[in-house]
């Protein structure tokens, strides 16, 4: 809509301009005519940044992978969400100051220890919706069943995650389920439930 008025803005001050130069050349006033003329181009140039500022105010996120593509050099941090009893207050402090360095994306662990940690996608949410920067949430297996990867992974979706990093998790005693051992079940099952942007983790010796 803004880009529609600011064609029809363009076209209604070369009339205007036409207009101006016709009936000052036939007046002969050219003070007139150069006054009128500083006017219009104010106005003009108010709306260019006001377009300008509307524009780039609104990012436009996207999947890591193609960050990777376009970019020859890519950068980011990992953050920890606070344990769930602790305020989650402090995460903006933090938060604030990593969107000074315009990070990439923002990467999000699951927990310390395998421990499932609901603020996973909070803090996620958080990330892209106040801070308007990519996040990339961890998503870990090897303690869930698949009915809890896919509420997990339903949950991320919902709030408008489109990156994930798939990892096995840590092994907590009494907790570890059957239907994941590797990261790369994982990752063959959000495949099969969502488009969603997948990582991984590897080891450099392969």
């Amino acid at each position: 809509r803004v880009f529609i008025d600011f064609n029809i803005y363009i076209i209604y001050l070369l009339y205007n301009y036409c207009q101006l130069f016709l009936d000052s050349a036939q007046k002969g006033n050219a003070y007139k005519f150069f006054c009128k003329l500083f006017s219009i181009s104010s106005v003009f140039y108010l709306f260019v940044l006001k377009y300008k500022s509307n524009k780039t105010a609104v990012k436009k996120f996207m999947k890591i992978s193609k960050l990777f593509k376009e970019k020859k050099a890519v950068y980011s941090f990992e953050i920890f969400p606070p344990k769930i009893n602790d305020d989650i207050g402090k995460i903006y402090k933090t938060l604030s100051e990593l969107k000074n360095i315009k990070p990439d994306y923002i990467s999000i662990t699951y927990s310390a220890g395998g421990s499932k940690n609901s603020r996973t996608k909070e803090i996620a949410q958080i990330v892209k919706n106040d801070y308007n920067i990519e996040p990339l949430a961890h998503l870990t297996c090897i303690n869930s069943t698949r009915e809890e990867v896919a509420d997990a992974l339903r949950g991320l979706i919902d709030i408008g995650v489109e990156n994930v990093l798939a990892l096995r998790g840590d092994r907590v005693e009494g907790e570890v389920k059957s239907d994941f051992k590797y990261a790369s079940e994982l990752t063959e099952f959000i495949r099969q439930y969502s488009d969603i942007d997948i990582a991984g983790a590897c080891y450099p010796e392969g």
